[in-house]
This record gives C-alpha cells, structure tokens and sequence, in this order.
C-alpha cells in the first residue's frame, strides 16, 4: 500500500467515539510510521485468522472421520451382538430339547 492510503476504521455508534475513531485516524494517517505499523498489525491478524479458520476447518475434518469411524465400529459390534443372540438362541433350544 502507498503513503496516500488512508486507515479505515469501523464507524462508530456514539458521537464521543466516532469523534475518538476521527482523531485516532488524523493522528495515524498524518503519520506514515504509525500507519505502517497499523497496516501490519491488521495484515498480521488476518493472516492469523485465516489460518485459525484452516485449522477450524482441518479439526472438523478430522472429527468427522472419526465420528465415521465410531459409526463403523458401532454397526459392526451391533451386528456381532445380533449374531451372538442368535446363537444363544439356537444353543439354548439344543440344550433344551
């Protein structure tokens, strides 16, 4: 970014703070090393806040194999859990008659 560019802040609700935001932006805009400093501070965060969302989005990634994974597991053991009834059942007729 050129020294022209000017520093964008969000507007502000009350007169006292758009009044603050206005001199906070005359005073950061007048200098160019404030500014500098400014527009890397910004850029550093939302380089970090991108890659916070990657990681979001990763950990979702993962638990969602993982929660496939249970699932898996669960519908095998509940099949193994019918088989086993099943023979009991014909185990149990056996040792009856």
């Amino acid at each position: 970014m050129s020294d022209t560019d000017s520093v964008e802040v969000k507007p502000a609700r009350s007169s006292a703070l758009k009044q603050a935001q206005k001199k906070y932006r005359d005073k950061v805009n007048n200098n160019p090393d404030k500014k500098n400093k400014y527009l890397q501070k910004r850029r550093l965060n939302y380089k970090k806040k991108i890659e916070k969302q990657k990681e979001s989005i990763e950990n979702i990634e993962i638990l969602k194999n993982d929660l496939e994974l249970q699932q898996n597991k669960i519908n095998s053991l509940e099949s193994t859990q019918i088989e086993l009834k099943k023979l009991k059942v014909i185990i149990d007729s056996l040792l009856i008659s």
